[in-house]
């Protein structure tokens, strides 16, 4: 029995006090768990939503500017330790952008160069902000000055602009574009901060750790992150029901913790890592880029709320007069005043349209970006501000269709059911309308061709969309197609040197001898320090036979860029055939010189040496590349047949030869010319029954193989070898 006064609660007797103790940590339990439940499917939802969107994404191949900051960014190839991929190459993408380039090497380290490892981080990053997005619009509509309002929609509303984000079409070249990564880790930082400023407004020290480390982490990702301290700073003087002047003082250390984060941009931007795209020093005016701006900031609203066409590179910026631009001009300096107005008066709302505003000024103001006019990747973050005011706007719209009673023809106004079916049957049709337009986007990035055919489809105008399309049809051999590309992009520009070079060089691919040499000469007549037009015109000379004048263009690159290994390689041959061996055998060494560690350089001048009579050289070049590239049949092949075939030569080693054949067989598994020199090395030895049965072995797979030169070689050893000779080469 218990006493009285005590209440049995499953059994257990406990007094009044401890009960409602138990039954308060009962339910503050249960509603724990269901709030971790409604997180977890919010995680999954998003997750299950962003992957159907970008099901068909994971194959798409490295695209523009990925080849250069991706394939061939020689400091991503290694990860540990991290200093290298820390330091990434200027005039790239990733230049002055440690983090993206660091993420990169993360990647490379994984997968090489197989892309769905990184369309699968760039997939993760952009479902990895829409999740963050939405809570910070959660947490912004169950703030103080906001949740009387909306605390009953507050999940549902901030859970639909998150989704509306999350496939929302113009996103997709992010996610797409592997190199975008930029944008999207940049973002995924800059959502952090503000999140994480948010949760500091309760008094963590943690939070606030948080939100200065994110926005350290941002400002080491990409440039715009630079707005990310100013944002935090307005987003308070919006949404916080105090006098501004007690949030700064409750909150300064957050506030000069972020600042502080500026000093990290900033040495980052001292070293000039783009100084050849972005400044007052381009080609382009301030007055020109701000101009071609009010015509970009009209296209990226237009494209925001109809998202076609989408268009992958805009171009560069062009001169405009003022009155051509005066409409869009108008519209920016209205929305401006208005938004002004508007965040002066009524804040929470203005804060979206100077969200919009201030993100983009870095970009789309008056500093001139010389390589591109826009992209509809800067409208990444400012889309978030444009989907709420329009969700905004619905519901405001939906509510007073909802309070009209005729409607349903009679003086009552339609049950409150009918508000919330319409809601959500707009949100459902808008989400799967969005997705599945995103989802069809996502097939143009599947080849280069495709993504640079919708470019040019939509910017006819645009000399790089018809130049890269022109680029990609070559590549894959279509070089009648990327003829009739090129010369559209040589129709708008026809001082556009690339184009003319490249297609100087199609031409020559398709026997044009005579038009590409022209071509080659109109570039040189213009820029006489031309790098490709001087290569080109030298393996024109050298097609035709004029070696000499084929190596005075060669020799016009070296002067102009020494390290052009490529150049070197072409002009050691040419030298070679035209009895300069010296000459030659010096440009190998000086190739080698430049890539000391590379196993197929050192490869290459051991044949170069060879073939001059210089065997000692050869066998240490070999042995070089063997060192540097163990796995590599060939050196072990080369340094076999030299050790076995000169028996004259100090350096006659048959043992030696046959292990170093062995070696070059179990890397060449069924090659018939490496086993042809492991039965020469056995002759060498003196084992011919072994050298027979190799020599026969090679002479079946060189018949199956069709090479009837090597037959006949390996039929003329065998018989020197049935008779008890071994095979030696004459000495050079």
């Amino acid at each position: 029995m218990p006493q009285q006064g005590n209440i049995s609660i499953n059994g257990l007797t406990c007094s009044p006090q401890i009960c409602r103790l138990r039954i308060i940590y009962d339910l503050l339990d249960q509603h724990s768990g269901l709030l971790m439940r409604r997180r977890l499917s919010i995680c999954l939802l998003f997750v299950v939503v962003g992957s159907i969107t970008y099901a068909n994404s994971l194959y798409g191949p490295f695209i523009y500017d990925d080849l250069e900051a991706i394939e061939q960014n020689h400091t991503i190839r290694q990860l540990w330790p991290p200093l290298q991929a820390l330091n990434p190459p200027k005039q790239l993408p990733v230049s002055g952008r440690p983090i993206i380039n660091l993420s990169l090497a993360i990647n490379y380290q994984f997968g090489g160069l197989d892309v769905i490892g990184y369309h699968v981080v760039n997939i993760t990053i952009h479902i990895l902000c829409a999740l963050v997005l939405y809570g910070i619009i959660h947490r912004t509509l169950l703030c103080e000055t906001l949740k009387d309002r909306f605390k009953p929609s507050a999940g549902w509303l901030a859970g639909l602009c998150s989704l509306v984000w999350l496939v929302h079409p113009m996103q997709s070249e992010c996610v797409n574009y592997i190199i975008q990564r930029t944008e999207l880790i940049m973002a995924l930082f800059y959502l952090l901060t503000l999140y994480a400023a948010i949760r500091a407004e309760q008094g963590r020290t943690g939070w606030v750790i948080a939100a200065v480390s994110s926005c350290a982490l941002g400002m080491a990702s990409k440039e715009v992150m630079v707005t990310a301290p100013v944002m935090v700073l307005l987003y308070d003087w919006s949404f916080r029901s105090h006098p501004f002047r007690q949030i700064w003082r409750r909150r300064w250390p957050l506030y000069t913790g972020l600042a502080a984060t500026w000093l990290i941009l900033a040495t980052i931007m001292a070293s000039g890592p783009r100084s050849d795209s972005i400044g007052f020093d381009q080609d382009v005016t301030g007055l020109d880029y701000a101009l071609n701006q009010c015509v970009m900031f009209t296209k990226y609203l237009h494209t925001a709320i109809w998202p076609h066409p989408l268009v992958l590179d805009y171009g560069v910026p062009q001169p405009r007069s003022f009155t051509a631009t005066m409409p869009h001009f108008i519209v920016v300096m209205v929305l401006a005043i208005l938004t002004t107005a508007c965040f002066l008066r009524r804040p929470k709302l203005g804060f979206l349209g100077v969200w919009i505003f201030v993100i983009l000024s870095p970009t789309s103001s008056f500093v001139p970006i010389s390589t591109e006019v826009g992209a509809e990747r800067r409208m990444y973050l400012p889309l978030a501000a444009v989907i709420i005011l329009v969700v905004i706007f619905i519901q405001w719209l939906i509510k007073r269709i909802n309070s009209t009673p005729h409607i349903l023809r009679d003086d009552r106004p339609p049950p409150p059911r009918f508000a919330y079916g319409l809601s959500m049957a707009l949100s459902v049709v808008a989400i799967i309308t969005l997705s599945s337009l995103t989802f069809q986007r996502n097939r143009d990035y599947q080849s280069e061709i495709t993504i640079w055919k919708t470019v040019t489809q939509a910017a006819p105008q645009n000399v790089r969309g018809h130049f890269n399309l022109g680029v990609s049809l070559a590549n894959a051999k279509r070089y009648d197609d990327a003829i009739r590309a090129y010369r559209e992009a040589i129709a708008l520009n026809p001082s556009e040197v690339k184009a003319i070079n490249n297609l100087g060089h199609a031409l020559l691919k398709q026997g044009e001898m005579e038009e590409a040499t022209t071509l080659f000469h109109q570039i040189l007549s213009v820029k006489p320090d031309s790098i490709p037009a001087n290569v080109n015109l030298a393996r024109v000379h050298r097609r035709a036979g004029q070696l000499d004048q084929a190596v005075r263009h060669y020799q016009r690159v070296l002067e102009i860029e020494p390290r052009q290994s490529a150049t070197i390689r072409e002009l050691a041959q040419v030298l070679s055939a035209t009895g300069q061996h010296g000459k030659a055998v010096a440009q190998y060494r000086r190739l080698a010189e430049l890539h000391p560690n590379a196993g197929p350089v050192h490869y290459e001048l051991g044949l170069m040496l060879q073939a001059h009579g210089h065997l000692g050289g050869a066998i240490e070049s070999f042995r070089m590349a063997i060192r540097l590239a163990p796995s590599s049949a060939p050196p072990h092949n080369a340094l076999a047949w030299l050790l076995a075939t000169h028996p004259d030569s100090p350096h006659h080693d048959p043992r030696q030869a046959i292990e170093s054949a062995k070696q070059a067989v179990r890397l060449a598994i069924g090659n018939p010319a490496i086993i042809d020199t492991l039965a020469v090395a056995h002759a060498a030895a003196g084992q011919y029954d072994l050298a027979i049965t190799n020599a026969e072995k090679a002479l079946e797979l060189a018949i199956a193989d069709g090479n009837t030169t090597l037959q006949t070689k390996i039929s003329d050893r065998l018989g020197l070898f049935r008779s008890h000779k071994p095979f030696y080469m004459p000495m050079p």
